[in-house]
Protein backbone atom coordinates (compact mmCIF):
# COMPACT_ATOMS: atom_id res chain seq x y z
CA UNK A 1 0.00 0.00 0.00
CA UNK A 2 1.59 3.71 -0.99
CA UNK A 3 2.04 5.73 1.58
CA UNK A 4 0.78 9.31 1.00
CA UNK A 5 1.01 12.70 3.19
CA UNK A 6 -1.26 15.31 2.62
CA UNK A 7 -0.95 18.61 3.85
CA UNK A 8 -4.08 21.13 3.94
CA UNK A 9 -3.79 24.78 4.37
CA UNK A 10 -6.87 27.29 3.92
CA UNK A 11 -6.85 31.22 4.15
CA UNK A 12 -10.53 31.44 5.86
CA UNK A 13 -10.19 33.52 8.89
CA UNK A 14 -13.23 33.84 11.69
CA UNK A 15 -16.46 32.40 12.14
CA UNK A 16 -18.23 33.93 9.00
CA UNK A 17 -18.76 32.55 6.23
CA UNK A 18 -16.45 34.45 3.34
CA UNK A 19 -14.80 33.39 0.07
CA UNK A 20 -11.55 32.26 0.43
CA UNK A 21 -8.66 29.42 -1.09
CA UNK A 22 -7.53 26.34 -0.01
CA UNK A 23 -3.90 24.85 -0.57
CA UNK A 24 -2.86 20.98 -0.13
CA UNK A 25 0.16 18.92 -1.29
CA UNK A 26 0.38 15.40 -1.91
CA UNK A 27 3.51 13.76 -0.91
CA UNK A 28 4.70 9.99 -1.90
CA UNK A 29 7.58 8.00 -2.80
CA UNK A 30 7.81 6.37 -5.97
CA UNK A 31 10.24 3.88 -7.93
CA UNK A 32 11.41 7.21 -9.45
CA UNK A 33 11.74 9.18 -6.86
CA UNK A 34 9.50 11.59 -4.73
CA UNK A 35 6.41 12.84 -5.90
CA UNK A 36 4.60 16.11 -4.77
CA UNK A 37 1.21 17.12 -6.49
CA UNK A 38 -0.37 20.45 -5.49
CA UNK A 39 -3.95 22.42 -6.00
CA UNK A 40 -5.12 25.76 -5.38
CA UNK A 41 -8.20 26.59 -5.05
CA UNK A 42 -11.54 28.90 -4.17
CA UNK A 43 -13.98 27.79 -2.36
CA UNK A 44 -16.44 30.45 -2.01
CA UNK A 45 -18.84 31.57 0.78
CA UNK A 46 -17.53 29.03 3.82
CA UNK A 47 -16.76 29.26 7.30
CA UNK A 48 -13.15 28.25 8.12
CA UNK A 49 -14.43 24.61 9.41
CA UNK A 50 -16.38 23.99 6.20
CA UNK A 51 -13.41 25.31 4.17
CA UNK A 52 -11.23 22.55 6.16
CA UNK A 53 -13.37 19.76 5.71
CA UNK A 54 -13.91 20.65 2.09
CA UNK A 55 -10.00 20.97 1.31
CA UNK A 56 -9.79 17.50 2.58
CA UNK A 57 -11.97 16.06 0.94
CA UNK A 58 -10.09 17.31 -2.76
CA UNK A 59 -7.43 16.38 -1.57
CA UNK A 60 -8.73 12.96 -1.24
CA UNK A 61 -10.66 12.89 -4.58
CA UNK A 62 -7.34 13.25 -6.01
CA UNK A 63 -6.23 9.61 -4.81
CA UNK A 64 -6.16 6.74 -7.84
CA UNK A 65 -6.09 3.75 -5.33
CA UNK A 66 -6.40 2.57 -1.41
CA UNK A 67 -3.19 4.50 0.22
CA UNK A 68 -1.94 4.58 3.88
CA UNK A 69 -2.31 8.55 4.97
CA UNK A 70 -0.74 11.05 7.22
CA UNK A 71 -2.95 14.05 7.04
CA UNK A 72 -1.37 17.19 8.16
CA UNK A 73 -3.77 20.05 9.32
CA UNK A 74 -4.20 22.49 11.96
CA UNK A 75 -8.26 21.86 12.05
CA UNK A 76 -8.75 20.53 15.15
CA UNK A 77 -12.89 19.92 13.65
CA UNK A 78 -11.74 17.73 11.17
CA UNK A 79 -9.97 15.34 13.25
CA UNK A 80 -12.94 15.58 15.68
CA UNK A 81 -15.50 15.26 12.80
CA UNK A 82 -13.81 11.89 11.62
CA UNK A 83 -14.54 10.44 15.40
CA UNK A 84 -18.12 12.08 15.99
CA UNK A 85 -19.03 10.97 12.28
CA UNK A 86 -20.60 7.77 13.22
CA UNK A 87 -22.52 8.99 16.37
CA UNK A 88 -23.83 11.71 14.65
CA UNK A 89 -25.43 9.47 11.78
CA UNK A 90 -26.83 7.68 14.50
CA UNK A 91 -28.52 10.30 16.42
CA UNK A 92 -29.77 11.52 12.97
CA UNK A 93 -27.30 14.20 12.91
CA UNK A 94 -28.18 15.86 15.62
CA UNK A 95 -25.01 17.10 18.14
CA UNK A 96 -24.94 16.53 21.42
CA UNK A 97 -26.68 19.56 22.53
CA UNK A 98 -29.57 18.43 20.46
CA UNK A 99 -28.75 20.78 17.13
CA UNK A 100 -28.05 20.36 13.75
CA UNK A 101 -24.76 19.27 12.81
CA UNK A 102 -23.10 21.82 10.46
CA UNK A 103 -21.57 20.90 7.08
CA UNK A 104 -23.37 17.51 7.50
CA UNK A 105 -23.18 17.08 3.38
CA UNK A 106 -19.63 17.52 3.12
CA UNK A 107 -19.21 14.81 6.05
CA UNK A 108 -21.80 12.34 4.14
CA UNK A 109 -19.54 13.11 0.97
CA UNK A 110 -16.01 13.22 2.68
CA UNK A 111 -16.14 10.50 5.18
CA UNK A 112 -16.93 7.51 2.52
CA UNK A 113 -13.53 8.85 0.64
CA UNK A 114 -11.70 8.59 3.59
CA UNK A 115 -13.01 5.63 5.10
CA UNK A 116 -11.25 4.38 1.86
CA UNK A 117 -7.85 4.43 3.18
CA UNK A 118 -6.01 3.77 6.29
CA UNK A 119 -5.40 7.35 7.74
CA UNK A 120 -4.06 9.07 11.01
CA UNK A 121 -3.46 12.87 11.37
CA UNK A 122 -0.68 15.09 12.79
CA UNK A 123 -2.43 18.34 13.77
CA UNK A 124 0.15 20.74 13.45
CA UNK A 125 0.11 24.22 12.35
CA UNK A 126 4.09 24.25 10.94
CA UNK A 127 4.30 21.50 8.81
CA UNK A 128 7.51 21.34 6.14
CA UNK A 129 5.14 22.84 3.77
CA UNK A 130 3.01 25.51 5.75
CA UNK A 131 5.03 28.65 4.81
CA UNK A 132 5.04 27.97 1.34
CA UNK A 133 0.75 26.74 0.88
CA UNK A 134 0.53 29.61 2.95
CA UNK A 135 2.36 32.29 0.89
CA UNK A 136 0.37 30.91 -2.27
CA UNK A 137 -2.55 31.36 -0.82
CA UNK A 138 -1.81 34.73 0.39
CA UNK A 139 -0.79 35.46 -3.13
CA UNK A 140 -3.72 33.75 -4.61
CA UNK A 141 -5.87 36.24 -2.40
CA UNK A 142 -4.14 39.72 -3.69
CA UNK A 143 -4.42 38.21 -7.27
CA UNK A 144 -8.21 37.93 -6.84
CA UNK A 145 -8.85 41.33 -5.49
CA UNK A 146 -7.37 42.93 -8.31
Amino acid sequence: MDKVNIYIKTDFKGVRASDGHYGFVLETDTAAGPYTREEFGIIPKATVNRAEAKALLMALKKLKKTCELTIYTDSEYVVAGTRWYEGWKRNGWLTANGGNVANRDVWEELMPVLAMHTYRFEVRQHHKYASWLSSELERAGKRDKH
